[in-house]
Order: structure tokens, then sequence, then C-alpha cells
């Protein structure tokens, strides 16, 4: 079986080829095509793309590669983020990114499981699920981290700016000494993140979702 895995973006590729390694013991290579754009596959039949976002899963290309994909035996996964429907920012919640991959679906008639960061069911992005892994014996750092942004954001001056969760995230790789451009980060690393899927509720969600489609 041929599995091809389509996601939102390099952060995404690299921690969920990092994820499958741990998980199920199973070897990758990285292509660079160019800046920004990974190639990633697994010796065991598959391959993990960068497609940039769920409005562009609709394009041609992808499409034929869903098609072709199905085709040749293969299953597809899609895993996105569901963003938020209070801030109605990207794909403006869960519900509202779940109704956008069926729609999908219908209307070119393609073939796809889903998953949804961060935990399929809840809105967010995959920063949130990265967050719940950094272990505890480096909770103290992230603290400093928050207790930071917290304070900048209790000042009274113009055009401070504040990091987001994604950033936050980026500034405690870069506080423990390790690279935090996201094509370079290691999450199989245990120092850094703990991929114990019984330790973490949410991680183990994305684990029994990959379990049902591997093992079929």
């Amino acid at each position: 079986m041929y599995f091809k895995i389509f996601c939102e973006g390099i952060t995404d590729q690299i921690f969920i080829a990092d994820c499958i390694t741990v998980f199920y013991n199973m070897n990758y290579t990285v292509e660079v095509i160019k800046k920004d754009n990974l190639r990633i596959i697994f010796t065991d039949g598959i391959e993990i793309i960068d497609v940039g976002g769920c409005d562009k899963l609709s394009d041609i290309l992808y499409i034929s590669l869903l098609e072709d994909n199905v085709d040749n035996g293969g299953e597809n996964i899609i895993i996105f983020d569901a963003d938020h429907s209070s801030t109605g920012n990207g794909n403006k919640g869960y519900n509202s990114c779940l109704q956008k991959l069926d729609n999908i679906k219908k209307i070119h008639n393609v073939e796809f499981y889903h998953y949804i960061w961060p935990n399929n069911y809840e809105d967010g992005i995959i920063e949130n699920l990265l967050r719940k892994l950094i272990p505890n014996e480096k909770e103290n750092i992230y603290n400093c981290i928050e207790s930071h942004h917290t304070c900048l954001s209790s000042l009274e001056i113009d055009n401070i700016r504040i990091a987001e969760l994604k950033e936050k995230v980026g500034y405690y790789l870069f506080t423990v000494n390790q690279d935090s451009k996201p094509g370079k980060r290691n999450y199989k690393d245990s120092n850094y993140w703990n991929l114990n899927y019984d330790d973490i509720p949410d991680l183990k969600l994305f684990k029994t979702f990959l379990d049902k489609i591997f093992e079929k």
C-alpha cells in the first residue's frame, strides 16, 4: 500500500515524519526541492507533501495526485490546521475546515482520510499540540517565555510585537540552543520533545488515527 499525506507546511511535514518514525520505526529521507519546499519519502511507501494550505488542495496538481494515488491502489491522508473560528483566520475553525474538506471531496470526487490539528475536534493549530509535547523538565523554560511576553503586553508602548504561539514554540527551541527553523527541527529528540503518546491524549488521538489507516 502506498500512502500520500498532504499537509500545510514544512513544520507539519517534519513533525508528521518524526511521529511516524517514532511510532512505527520507519525511516525517511528529505529532498530539498527548492527553498522552503521539501519532499519527504519513507522506504515503506509513505510520501509527505506540502500543499501550503487547505484552499490550495483544490488545485488541479493536487487533485490529480489524489486521483492517481487512489487509481494506483494507494490511500490519501489530508492533515491541516483547524485555525480559529473566533478570529476568522485561515480555515476559520474545526467545523469550517471540515466543511471545506467535505466540499473538496464532493466537488472533485476524490477520496481521502483527514485529520485536523490540534486534535481532530477543536479549533487550533499544530503548535497547540507541540506546546503539549514540551517535556516536564523544560516547562520552566517555556513559562519564562510566556512571562516575558506577558510583561511586554502590559507595557503601554506603541508598535511592540508580541509573539504568537507559533513564534513562542520557536523561541523555546532557540532558548534551549536548538535550531528553530521548521525544516531543521528534530521532534525525535526526547530531550526537547515528548512523543510518548501514552502521556499526551491529543498525541494518542493522532497515533490512533494513523493506526487505523496503516494497519488496513
